[in-house]
Order: structure tokens, then C-alpha cells, then sequence
């Protein structure tokens, strides 16, 4: 709605942009799809010049079906010609998008009383898709799970790949400048949830992914969310609507992989219910990069850091960072092992935070909000082996989240083996020193 956005700012077109001599032009992200609008500081002009992306069209999902009946050709000839059952499915949404150039939205308003794929206890949809799953997004797309008229704070559209084939994803995204939020996605039982590739600047936002709609009880799923090869995608975010909630998973429930770079995991929760107090589990590793430098787990600002939490197998780390590529990766601000509280064990995987073969990575650092609480865990709070020149420094090891109280992992602290070596735990500078103590 680019009235409601640019009523805060005033905006110009840039064919009505005055000649000016610009002091400062920033991106922000000042609406709800993928796209960064510019925001222009000018010697004569006495408020910041906003230009926000163009918005594409619209078209509303109001029916669970998984059928293709109407004119999909463009979202115009879509909304004019649904078909003759007279409803829109999210495939003919996603395919008449697809068609039409521009970054499109995709909303919902499925009748929840009359609906056969609706629960009208709980308000929840769900969809099945069949054969291969989805579409692919080839152009960029919002689709807004939250537009749904019954939605409060927690998913009313699932997508259910109990019915789909082998092979099916739920979300696959090869366009770049994407958003999709608000959706509970689970069991696509050899695939990913969401799988992105191609372009970057996604945004996965809100979902509940591996997990049923009221976020208390796993609905296995293989892989949420996979990154492939491309850049400056954001899954999860600061605030509480942005959150993730990513459990149930066999494979690693998030991967950042073959080149993946520049990309932000945050605020999520992994491995437990909505609640972040009760275990869930996932299987693989919850997050884990391979070959991908540059990615940010965590952060520093306030709800940046991830809950990583309740790993079910003990072979796997909870956070991976793997292969020569892995390089300047950050870790900072996660609760590991711990309930959102950081004062309960939830348990999790053989190692915390795992480095092997990767360089000049780090886990924590010396600046305020970058320390991470790795405790309650199953083994080891740290281990590097056969890499170096990584920094291990800030953290709260084997204590609650107040650096005192004992939580502890079941083993060492920190462990460095297999030929590691030149990797700094700790330091003089301020803020270096690592707290490590108490083991089980």
C-alpha cells in the first residue's frame, strides 16, 4: 500500500525529483515485501526524499484447492476469469504471478466456515499440494499467510506435503526479492520446506516450519529452510513477528550452502515449541553452513540471537560451519542448549557450535549483545578441528544466562583437536575473556 507507506515520508517519483545536491541515500526495507526502498538526505530539502519500490499487483487465494481451472496467463486475467469453480487456489495464484511482471502479492481470505480444507475450531487452512509441490517462484513474489482474515499471532495457512511426491517442496524460489510469511509448512518428508536459489534478497518471515499451526508439536519434515549459491537472504528477524519457529527436521534444519554469503539467520527457534521452554527436536544439525563465508547467525542487536535448542541426535553440532569456504561466519547472541529463559537444560546436540575446516570465523566476540550462552548441551560447548584462525571469545559456557549459576554441558568447554590450530579462545582485549565452567 504505497499510500500508507508513504504517508510517513514524503515520496517522489523519480521523474518529480528536483535537481539536488545529495547529502546521504540509505536502503531501508519500509514495507512488507523483499525490495529495499531509498531514502535520500538533500541540501534543499528540508525532509528525507523516500522512493519505494514499485508495487506489483494483487491477487487473493480463497479456497484450499489444489486445482488449475482458471485463466492463469496474467493475475489481471486471473482475477477476472478464476475458472468455473469460481475460487482462486494458491497453484493458480503462484502460476497467473509467475506470468506477470512486477513483484506481485499473493493474499488470502479463505472462508473458514464454508471451506472443506478449514478447521472452523481452530481457524486453520490447510492446503495439500500435489505431484511436485508448488510452482517455482520465478518472479518476485510476496505471499502473506498472515493476510488471512482469521489470523492473530500464530499460522492459520498450512501447507501440507503429506500428499505431494518424493521429491516435493513446499516453497521453491529461484526469482530473488521474495518474501513468504505467516505459513506453517511441514511434512515435505525428502525435500525442503523452502528451498531458495537463483536470487537472493529473500525473506523468510513468521512460519512455523516442521511444526503443526499451533506451534507445540512436530509434523516431520526433511529440510526447512536450504540456501543454495546465492546472497542476502534474511530468515527470521529482530522482532517477535519475525520469528521462525523450525523444528522436526531429519536433515539440517537450516543450510547455508555452496557459496552462500551474506546471509542473516535471526531470532529464531530452533528445536522447540512457539513458547521457547519445551524441546521439540530437530535430528540434523539445526543451522549449518558448507562452503558459505560471511553469514550472520545471530547478531548483536536486541532479538537478533537464535534459540537453538533440544537436538535430537548425538552425532550432529546444533551450529556447523563446515568446508575450506566457511570463512568469516559470525555466532553471536544465540542461546545454545538452553530454554529462552537461560536458566533450563533443553539439551541438544553432540557439540554446540562446530568448526571444521573453515578460517578466521567467530563464535562470540568482544562487543555487547555478541556473547552466546552455550550450556545444557549434550558433549562439548565448542570444538574446532582441523581448521584455523577462528576467535572464540565473550561466551557464556557450561553457566545460566547470568555467567554464574552452573548449567553444564556434559564435557569439555572448548575443544580443539584434529590438527587445529592458531585459533584464539579468548584474549586480553576487553570483553574477550570467555566464561567456561561446569561439566555434568
Amino acid at each position: 500500500d504505497t499510500d500508507n507507506e508513504t504517508a510517513r515520508l514524503p515520496s517522489f517519483s523519480v521523474a518529480t525529483i528536483p535537481t539536488v545536491s545529495v547529502r546521504a541515500a540509505l536502503t531501508m526495507r519500509l514495507d512488507s515485501d523483499a525490495f529495499g526502498d531509498l531514502v535520500v538526505v538533500a541540501e534543499s530539502c528540508p525532509e528525507p526524499i523516500v522512493l519505494t519500490a514499485k508495487a506489483g499487483e494483487i491477487v487473493v487465494v480463497d479456497s484450499t484447492s489444489d486445482s488449475v481451472d482458471g485463466v492463469t496467463t496474467s493475475i489481471s486475467d486471473l482475477n477476472g476469469n478464476p475458472g468455473a469453480d469460481g475460487v482462486i487456489s494458491l497453484r493458480e495464484a503462484i502460476t497467473a504471478a509467475n506470468n506477470t511482471a512486477g513483484a506481485d502479492t499473493v493474499n488470502f481470505n479463505i472462508p473458514v466456515d464454508t471451506d472443506p480444507g478449514c478447521d472452523v475450531v481452530s481457524g486453520v487452512c490447510t492446503i495439500q499440494p500435489s505431484g511436485l509441490g508448488l510452482p517455482t517462484i520465478i518472479q518476485p513474489i510476496t505471499i502473506d499467510g498472515t493476510s488471512q482474515p482469521t489470523f492473530t499471532t500464530t499460522p492459520v495457512i498450512e501447507i501440507d506435503g503429506s500428499l505431494a511426491s518424493t521429491d516435493a517442496v513446499g516453497f521453491a524460489i529461484s526469482a530473488g526479492n521474495s518474501t513468504i510469511r505467516g505459513f506453517a509448512i511441514n511434512s515435505f518428508l525428502t525435500n525442503s520446506d523452502i528451498v531458495m536459489w537463483g536470487s537472493g534478497n529473500n525473506v523468510i518471515e513468521g512460519n512455523f516450519l516442521g511444526v503443526d499451526p499451533s506451534g507445540t508439536s512436530n509434523r516431520t519434515t526433511t529440510n526447512s529452510v536450504h540456501v543454495y549459491a546465492i546472497a542476502n537472504n534474511t530468515i527470521g528477524g529482530t522482532t517477535t513477528a519475525a520469528r521462525n519457529v523450525i523444528s522436526g527436521n531429519t536433515n539440517p534444519a537450516i543450510a547455508l550452502n555452496a557459496g552462500a554469503s551474506n546471509n542473516f539467520v535471526q531470532g529464531n527457534f530452533l528445536g522447540t515449541d512457539l513458547t521457547g521452554t519445551v524441546a521439540l527436536g530437530n535430528s540434523g544439525n539445526d543451522i549449518v553452513t558448507l562452503d558459505s563465508p560471511n553469514n550472520t547467525i545471530g547478531g548483536t542487536a536486541a532479538g537478533a540471537g537464535n534459540l537453538i535448542a533440544g537436538n535430537l541426535d548425538p552425532d550432529y553440532a546444533s551450529v556447523g560451519i563446515g568446508f575450506p569456504a566457511s570463512t568469516g561466519n559470525l555466532v553471536q547472541g544465540n542461546f545454545v542448549g538452553t530454554d529462552i529463559t537461560g536458566t533450563i537444560a533443553l539439551g541438544g546436540a553432540s557439540i554446540a557450535v562446530y568448526i571444521a575446516e573453515g578460517s578466521s570465523n567467530t563464535i562470540g566476540g568482544t562487543i555487547p549483545g555478541a556473547a552466546n550462552l552455550i550450556s545444557g548441551g549434550g558433549s562439548s560447548g565448542v570444538g574446532i578441528a582441523s581448521a584455523s584462525g577462528n576467535f572464540v571469545q565473550g561466551n557464556l559456557i557450561g553457566t545460566q544466562a547470568d555467567g554464574v549459576t552452573p548449567l553444564a554441558n556434559g564435557s569439555h568447554g572448548v575443544l580443539i583437536y584434529s590438527g587445529a590450530a592458531n585459533n584464539t579462545v579468548g584474549g586480553r582485549t576487553a570483553g574477550a575473556g570467555n566464561t567456561i565452567a561446569f561439566k555434568r
